[in-house]
This record gives C-alpha cells, sequence and structure tokens, in this order.
C-alpha cells in the first residue's frame, strides 16, 4: 500500500511511532555510551530454509540488528531442529528463527512470542506465505504414462493440469518430512482427497531441495515436492527453460486461505512463513526493540532477478492454519488429537465426577441408615412387590386357563356391553375377541330372542340379578342361530353398587337339536 493513501491520521500516528523508536534508540545509545557495557544476544536459526535455498546467518540480519540497536551484539548461529530444541530447554538462546511446525511445538511447552514473519519477494511481489509445490518432469514429443528405457517417467498430456490423483503409487522425492513448507501442506491435500499416505504414496527422503530437481531431472523418481519458490529459483539459477517441469495442482481447493495466490508456483494451501520468535529470556523491552527494527529493515537484495529472494520482515502471520494441518495429520504436538483418554475426561469432570460421587456416598449412608432405623417402609415396599406379582401370576394363570377352556368367559360394564372376552367366541360366534369388546349384548341375540327377552331383559339384565343356566338363542357373524346356556353373576365394587356381570357361556345347540329329534 502506498503512503500516498493512507490517512493524515494514521500518518502522524506512523510518524510519532519512528520518533519515538529513534528517541528510544537515542536514549539507549546514550546509557551504552556512559556504561560502556554491550549485550551479547543470540539468535539461532535453521540451515536452508529461505526461499533463497541459504540460511539466515549467512544474511545481514546480525550486522543490521547491532546497528539499530545500540549496546547489543547479534549473533546469528545455525542449528538443527533438535539442537534449537536442546538450546531452548537450556535457556541459551535470546531469539530463533524456526518454522510453524517446530514454532506449533515449541508454543505448547515454553513461553515463545512471535515478533515478525519472514517476507520474500519474486518478480517485484512481496509475499509471507508458503506451501508444498508438487511437480514433475513432462517429456518432449509424443507423451506417454510409462517408463521409457531412459527411466524418465511422463504424466499424460492435458489441456488442464494433471490431477493429483494420478500420483497414486508413484515414487515422490522429498527432502524434509516434517517441513511444512513443502511435504506436510501436500501430505494433507493427499488425506483430502482419499489417499491413505502409507498405502497409496511412495516417498524417497533425499538431502535437499535441490536433490529433489536432480532427481526429477535424472528421472530417477517420477515425481518431487519441494518448498514454494524451488522451482523458480533452479530454472533462474541453471538457466532452465521455463517449461522443464510441469506442476500438479490440487484445484480443488476452497479454503480461506487459498487464494489468496502467491507469485511462485504452488500445489497446496498457503500457510505462514519463517517466523522471528522471542524466547522466555529475553528481556520485553528487548523484544519491542527487535520487533521495531525488523519491521523498518530494508531489504538486502535489489529483487530484480528472475529467482525468489528474502526481502525482510513483515508482521506475525496468523498459525491456525499450521494448527488445523498438524491436528489432520496427527502431527506433534496433536500425536493424539481426537483421542479420548480417561486421563482427559477426569481432568475436565473432575469437579462434576467428584460431586457425583459425593451424592451417590450420601444415597447410600441414607439408605443404610433407613434400614437400620425403620425397616417398615422397606418391607411394606416388599409386600407391594410381592402382592403385584402373586397378581401377575394369578392373571396369567387365569388367562391361560380361560384360553384353554371350551367355554365362552366374557364380562360387561354397568351398561351391559363387554368389557373382557377370551379368544373362544371365534369358534362359538365367529366374532374375535377384540370386535366382542363394546358391544351390547342385545346386539348378538337372535331377532326372536329381542322380542322374547324384552320383558325378562328388564327384570334380569341391569338390575343386578343372578342368572344360572338361562338359555339365549344368539346370531352367529355368518348369520346362523345357535342357543347359548349363560351362567352369570353381578359384579359389586366397593361402594356396594353394580357394575356388570361377569358370566360363562357354554354351546348346547346340538344337545337341544338332538333332544328334539329323537322319538
Amino acid at each position: 500500500m502506498s503512503i500516498d493513501r493512507l490517512t493524515p491520521f494514521v500518518r502522524m500516528r506512523l510518524l510519532g511511532c519512528a520518533l519515538l523508536f529513534l528517541l528510544a534508540v537515542s536514549l539507549d545509545a546514550s546509557a551504552q555510551a556512559v556504561t560502556g557495557e554491550t549485550t551479547v544476544v543470540r539468535i539461532g536459526v535453521l540451515p536452508n530454509t529461505t526461499p533463497g535455498g541459504g540460511s539466515l546467518a549467512d544474511t545481514p540480519l546480525a550486522q543490521y540488528l547491532s546497528g539499530s540497536i545500540p549496546g547489543c551484539r547479534f549473533e546469528v548461529a545455525t542449528f538443527t531442529r533438535d539442537e534449537i530444541v536442546a538450546k531452548v530447554r537450556s535457556n541459551a538462546l535470546d531469539f530463533i528463527v524456526v518454522d510453524p511446525v517446530l514454532l506449533a511445538t515449541l508454543k505448547t511447552r515454553h513461553d515463545f512470542q512471535s515478533v515478525a514473519t519472514l517476507q520474500s519477494r519474486f518478480q517485484g511481489e512481496k509475499y509471507a506465505l508458503s506451501g508444498g509445490t508438487l511437480f514433475y518432469r513432462p517429456e518432449t514429443g509424443k507423451a506417454s504414462a510409462l517408463p521409457d528405457n531412459r527411466g524418465l517417467f511422463t504424466l499424460p498430456q492435458k489441456t488442464q493440469p494433471v490431477h493429483p490423483q494420478d500420483l497414486k503409487s508413484r515414487t515422490i522425492a522429498i527432502s524434509d518430512p516434517e517441513a511444512l513448507a513443502g511435504w506436510l501442506a501436500a501430505l494433507r491435500e493427499f488425506k483430502r482427497i482419499g489417499f491413505k499416505p502409507d498405502q497409496d504414496l511412495k516417498t524417497n527422503i533425499l538431502d535437499s531441495d535441490e536433490a529433489v530437481v536432480d532427481a526429477i531431472l535424472k528421472g530417477t523418481c517420477e515425481a518431487g515436492c519441494v518448498r514454494a519458490g524451488t522451482i523458480e529459483r533452479v530454472v533462474a539459477d541453471r538457466a532452465l527453460a521455463k517449461d522443464t517441469f510441469r506442476v500438479i495442482e490440487f484445484s480443488d481447493i476452497r479454503d480461506t486461505n487459498f487464494p489468496p495466490r502467491i507469485p511462485v508456483a504452488v500445489s497446496t494451501r498457503l500457510y505462514p512463513d519463517l517466523s522471528f520468535v522471542a524466547s522466555p529470556r529475553a528481556a520485553p523491552d528487548l523484544v519491542e526493540k527487535v520487533a521495531a527494527a525488523l519491521l523498518a529493515m530494508p531489504s538486502w537484495t535489489d529483487g530484480t532477478g528472475e529467482r525468489p529472494e528474502v526481502a525482510g520482515w513483515s508482521f506475525p502471520r496468523s498459525d491456525l492454519a499450521v494448527h488445523q494441518c498438524l491436528q489432520e495429520l496427527r502431527k506433534p504436538p496433536y500425536e493424539q488429537f481426537g483421542d479420548i483418554s480417561f486421563r482427559d475426561v477426569s481432568h475436565q469432570y473432575m469437579g462434576w465426577l467428584i460431586t457425583l460421587g459425593t451424592l451417590m456416598i450420601l444415597m447410600v449412608m441414607v439408605t443404610i441408615y433407613v434400614l437400620v432405623l425403620d425397616p417398615a417402609p422397606w418391607r411394606a415396599i416388599l409386600e407391594r412387590k410381592r402382592a403385584e406379582s402373586a397378581l401377575y401370576i394369578s392373571v396369567k394363570r387365569f388367562e391361560h386357563i380361560a384360553s384353554c377352556s371350551g367355554d365362552w368367559i366374557w364380562e360387561t360394564d354397568a351398561s351391559d356391553r363387554f368389557t373382557y372376552s377370551n379368544a373362544i367366541v371365534e369358534q362359538m360366534l365367529g366374532y374375535q375377541a377384540e370386535e366382542i369388546l363394546g358391544k351390547h349384548h342385545v346386539d348378538l341375540f337372535a331377532a326372536a330372542e329381542k322380542e322374547r327377552i324384552a320383558a325378562l331383559g328388564q327384570k334380569k339384565f341391569g338390575t343386578g340379578a343372578r342368572m344360572f343356566r338361562e338359555r339365549f338363542r344368539l346370531l352367529t357373524k355368518d348369520g346362523r342361530v345357535v342357543i347359548h346356556e349363560t351362567t352369570a353373576e353381578p359384579i359389586i365394587d366397593s361402594h356396594g353398587q353394580f357394575s356388570g356381570y361377569r358370566g360363562v357361556n357354554r354351546d348346547i345347540t346340538n344337545q337341544v337339536r338332538f333332544v328334539r329329534l329323537r322319538p
């Protein structure tokens, strides 16, 4: 953004910050001139991690910071990842410059503070993001999907970039299996499209990104994965043709940080570049001075070349995408991400577990207290349970006997409507037990029988009178007339009121006909 586009208020704020920085530097210079003391500030960096392929130890970083912050002499040394971790544990470094993966691991164990993010430049455009680049070497002439006699592998030529699915079961050369700007970024995308890394991908680990490019040029590997910017740097340094390599893109990526694009070829989502980080032992005022100096640091390259170069530092970038990637890949510090252990549950819900345990203990104590002092309620409960069990058994026994009986057992309410019937009614009248329920007893009588019992019904039914072997002509469901012999007792409720009949019907049709036909 051009300074001409800034509002007057923002310009005044920037001018005020610059004046305060210059005042602080002058005051420190005066103090150091009086005391004559020089503080050694140690910075640890990783080797061969910049877009230019070198180490920050080879840049004027230490010289610039020493000249910008009076009274401090900065020393930059190159260490491996393991060495940096050991130095951090021994509290031997003031600042470190590390990749996002190592920074995420260190932040979980130590109180580190990001100061700035490395910024690169290519073809006049600055960027502070990086990723992984998948590429292969296309063969001139007719494309072939199989290795030729020279061992060169060529993916099928298409108008669109070759899909990453074409790399399944093929050998991919990589330089650092733990580098986010490289293999880890690509591995996340492979898993997203359904690849099983241990089965579908074959990796050949080499010493550096340059070795990966050489392996592709020589045809010893079918494809390669390097840090974004490596292809452009190698093409410029070796004066290769720009179409020497072809990049494979995960074209279906839809993410909040992809795009934006960066000026170099990249196949994966984008992540922050190297971070300048303050260790816990660094003084807060020193951290502020270093942050201001880094943001004001001019580029030490002219940026006119055809290769990516380091262009200074920018504000710290968010590392949310880094943590998401490490969580999906189960990489440190998220090796057990998503796993639920008893320790985690107990630690998170310890208060609830203690409360629940206390309540259970109180309930047991109250129960024991009640049982010891006054067992009568428990005896009443047990007696009720026994009575309910006996009643249930009795009902089941009655239902079994009723189903085995050859007689129709029924029950009515006070209005002479059936409320119970056993299943034998289907054999006797053709009705299922459910069809009988709710019917009035008169609904089952034959027409002649209805007229006959018109007066008798007023005397017998609805008054609670007992019936013993009374004969009635009933009409079956299919229209036949049958003769039933009915014996019924009135049902008297707890208040002494008539509430219906409970009775038994027996079919005596054949017996009556036999008597009538006998001479």
